[in-house]
């Protein structure tokens, strides 16, 4: 049935049919909530179904026909399958407590020995903790495992371990008591709209891709 509405669509050059919609857990929420909003007021038609998920599997999912199209975080996009267009570039950046951590030089092996607040390594901050891991050499004993960058700016202000963030987050922990960036994690991390480039001739993921704007990576 959503094959006859999308060539229907086609047909008529609007957008109409089901738009099944992915979103990282820990994206910036203006875009999305722009998409939503426009489709909401000028697109009644289209029946918009969210659903959230891990960079990883939202990729996957849009190989695979799961999702329509999706936010989320990558690192250097080389995928020919996926037309994307990049909405915002950052850097990850590891923080402590204030007073945590004297200035100058780290000292690698005492940051070992402190708990540490990072998701799962199947995320842009927790492979990047996994990079610091294994360029320093060191493994903490102490790692709490949490998925939401705002819990972990909060705990993180105040003092309940080191933790990983996303640098357009840091300028909002201060006024929660503050942070000390010890350093960048890794490299930069793109924040995307992507949907398979097979399916660029359909109205309804031309209007969204139109809606949200951005770069084209391709």
């Amino acid at each position: 049935r959503q094959d006859l509405l999308r060539r229907a669509a086609r047909l008529r050059g609007r957008p109409a049919g089901r738009l099944r919609l992915g979103a990282g857990h820990n994206i910036q929420p203006a875009p999305l909530q722009r998409l939503l909003s426009e489709l909401a007021r000028h697109h009644p038609e289209v029946d918009l179904v969210l659903e959230y998920g891990d960079s990883r599997d939202l990729a996957r999912a849009l190989h695979e026909g799961g999702l329509d199209a999706a936010f989320y975080h990558c690192g250097e996009l080389a995928d020919e399958a996926l037309n994307a267009w990049e909405l915002a570039r950052f850097n990850i950046q590891l923080v402590a407590p204030p007073d945590w951590v004297a200035p100058g030089p780290l000292d690698w092996r005492r940051l070992e020995a402190l708990p540490w607040l990072c998701p799962g390594a199947d995320t842009g901050c927790g492979r990047a903790a996994e990079a610091l891991f294994r360029q320093h050499g060191i493994r903490p004993p102490r790692i709490i495992r949490i998925d939401k960058e705002s819990m972990t700016r909060d705990l993180v202000a105040a003092g309940a371990g080191l933790g990983l963030v996303h640098d357009d987050g840091t300028e909002e922990v201060p006024r929660q008591g503050g942070v000390t960036v010890l350093c960048e994690a890794g490299p930069p991390v793109r924040l995307v709209f992507a949907h398979r480039a097979d399916r660029a001739d359909d109205p309804l993921l031309n209007r969204a891709s139109a809606l949200v704007g951005g770069v084209p990576l391709h």
